[in-house]
């Protein structure tokens, strides 16, 4: 956990902020209040504050919850193997006022001091061959990065995680990210085991991230 996003589903960081960061806007109230509800009730792990995501050795793969938020092709594989094919179903993005996913494409990319360059774009050029994305995709189980470019999907339960490209944003970069996140998800967590209210938990955030850009810019 640690991203807010917005209505539009982009996750509110960017290069140069032209004002405070949302992380305590009402949309942000909203969605951290509805997060720390479930907590309360029993319907998230307490070792979902610290734990990793994967299936192996958490609360999914331990059958102790009924659902993951955010896994992937590789995991509903190995569920499936697990527990049977009829015992897994993969889902679309959460829906609120809106249906937004996160994730990230994985990227390719050149050292800035490379003295190899010509060789270096070469290899960018073949491995985004329309032809070698498939080939790659085919056997390796990942999704197509490309919207022109479709990767059969093997099954039904990756045809489902091909389907969920649509509503996956990756956010907007920016260098301290990483940062910004990690104190987004302190102040979550402050809010999940109830030493502060989630208004505050938000509001500390958005302060103490405003105050880091600010050193930063």
């Amino acid at each position: 956990m640690g991203d807010v996003q917005g209505r539009d589903g982009r996750l509110r960081r960017h290069p140069q902020p032209v004002g405070p960061l949302p992380f305590n806007s009402p949309e942000g109230l909203e969605a951290l209040t509805f997060l720390t509800d479930l907590y309360k009730d029993g319907a998230v792990p307490k070792s979902a504050l610290t734990n990793k995501n994967v299936v192996a050795d958490q609360a999914l793969g331990k059958q102790e919850v009924a659902a993951g938020l955010m896994n992937v092709p590789a995991d509903a594989e190995i569920a499936a193997k697990t527990w049977g094919e009829d015992n897994v179903i993969v889902g679309m993005p959460l829906q609120g006022k809106k249906r937004v996913g996160f994730g990230i494409p994985g990227g390719l990319a050149v050292n800035v001091r490379s003295k190899n360059t010509a060789a270096s774009d070469a290899f960018l050029k073949f491995m985004i061959d329309p032809k070698q994305i498939t080939s790659l995709g085919t056997a390796s189980g990942f999704l197509s990065p490309r919207t022109d470019v479709k990767v059969p999907p093997p099954n039904a339960r990756a045809a489902k995680f091909a389907e969920a490209l649509q509503y996956t944003y990756p956010g907007d970069t920016n260098p301290a990210a990483r940062q910004v996140m990690a104190l987004l998800r302190t102040e979550i967590q402050a809010a999940l085991t109830g030493k502060k209210s989630p208004k505050q938990a938000l509001e500390d955030a958005a302060e103490q991230s405003d105050d880091l850009l600010a050193r930063q810019r």
